[in-house]
């Protein structure tokens, strides 16, 4: 795999975080991988420490600390999140997405043909994702 993703031109870590994952119905559909960037690996500006990965959070790939308390109560402003990257976001399951380069934590929902990024607080409205979106999928929440 290592040897074929160098011959491609493409990192090969993010290949082997999916390359044994089924799409369901729903992802096919959805065209769930034309969103998600496997040839592109997280640049990172500023690291502020390393912290504790819980056991059962043994898929992460890195913290991303929360912005805001658009998933709240479920998560907290300021706390982290532990994200797989290019882990399979089921539908209504929380995902880390990039919309027109913002990072966002929201709920992904499939709903009539489109994506529609849901927080958990409802002073935030939905992200209904259209084909002119700059959409992409980096990865699972664990909570």
């Amino acid at each position: 795999m290592k040897n074929i993703a160098f011959s491609l031109g493409v990192p090969y870590q993010p290949l082997f975080n999916t390359f044994d994952k089924e799409l369901n119905e729903k992802q096919i559909q959805y065209d769930y991988v034309k969103h998600v960037p496997y040839h592109q690996i997280p640049a990172i500006s500023k690291l502020d420490d390393y912290i504790d990965c819980p056991v059962n959070f043994s898929n992460a790939s890195f913290a991303y600390q929360v912005p805001d308390n658009a998933m709240s109560p479920i998560i907290k402003p300021n706390s982290y999140a532990f994200i797989e990257i290019n882990g399979l976001v089921q539908n209504k399951e929380i995902g880390l997405f990039r919309v027109n380069h913002e990072f966002l934590i929201r709920k992904l929902v499939y709903k009539r043909n489109h994506f529609v990024l849901e927080a958990c607080d409802k002073n935030f409205k939905d992200i209904a994702i259209s084909n002119s979106d700059d959409f992409q999928i980096i990865g699972k929440v664990y909570l």
